[in-house]
């Protein structure tokens, strides 16, 4: 991720692979242009996709490259780190199973956390009570294909749950956290340049995430992101 003015380099990610997610860093706020490249290009080469990113003060996004390579596309996520009430979580789905155009995602027991929810889109996140959940998803239309998985809700937290292509065919769910009690945001080491953790004169800083949701870029790829893993 590069300074729009600049082109100062301000976060990068080295050898991501499907499904990986990066911890939140702190930007300055500002405009910006994410780029992906494959494994190994030189970081003058033409991106793979590239998209801008305008970051405000006191926010929080994830932003990601989803899709296959032939037909890669970007999307911003607006994320909601406030707080649910004790005894209780928020979670969210991300649709990033390209193998399923449409996907229902029901906590057995519990609520539905997406009807019919379009591949490349995401849901607002719905409050649910702590502990542990069983999820089942099933596409709708199209080719048939399902994915169970258990999905643990702490008491406080704010949790995305991310429906992907799983290695081999079919689809799987997993889950990452997004924000842990007290407004605790998971952080973790994001490789910077050029004082990307830094606060500037940008008018104060955000929080950013990015994604790599993108089952068939081969060998991974350079680019700025949230969280990441397959």
């Amino acid at each position: 991720m590069t300074g729009f003015a600049g082109k100062t380099a301000r976060l990068w990610v080295p050898d991501a692979v499907y499904g990986a997610v990066t911890p939140y860093s702190s930007v300055p706020a500002g405009l910006y242009v994410v780029s992906m490249r494959p494994h190994g290009a030189a970081a003058t080469s033409r991106p793979v996709i590239s998209w801008n990113l305008d970051l405000k003060a006191a926010q929080a996004y994830t932003t990601a490259a989803i899709g296959s390579s032939a037909s890669l596309r970007s999307i911003v996520l607006h994320d909601d780190l406030s707080l649910p009430a004790p005894g209780t979580g928020k979670v969210r789905l991300i649709q990033a199973a390209s193998r399923a155009s449409r996907a229902d995602v029901v906590a057995i027991g519990g609520p539905t956390v997406a009807d019919q929810a379009a591949f490349a889109t995401t849901t607002k996140y719905t409050s649910v009570k702590a502990g542990t959940w069983s999820l089942r998803a099933n596409s709708v239309g199209g080719s048939v294909v399902s994915a169970a998985g258990n999905v643990t809700v702490a008491s406080g937290a704010v949790s995305s749950v991310l429906l992907l292509d799983a290695p081999g065919g079919g689809i799987t769910i997993r889950s990452v956290v997004d924000a842990a009690g007290a407004g605790v945001l998971p952080v973790g080491a994001v490789p910077a340049g050029g004082g990307g953790t830094a606060a500037g004169s940008h008018g104060g800083t955000g929080v950013l995430g990015l994604a790599l949701l993108c089952p068939v870029l081969a060998g991974g790829a350079v680019l700025t992101a949230r969280r990441l893993g397959r």
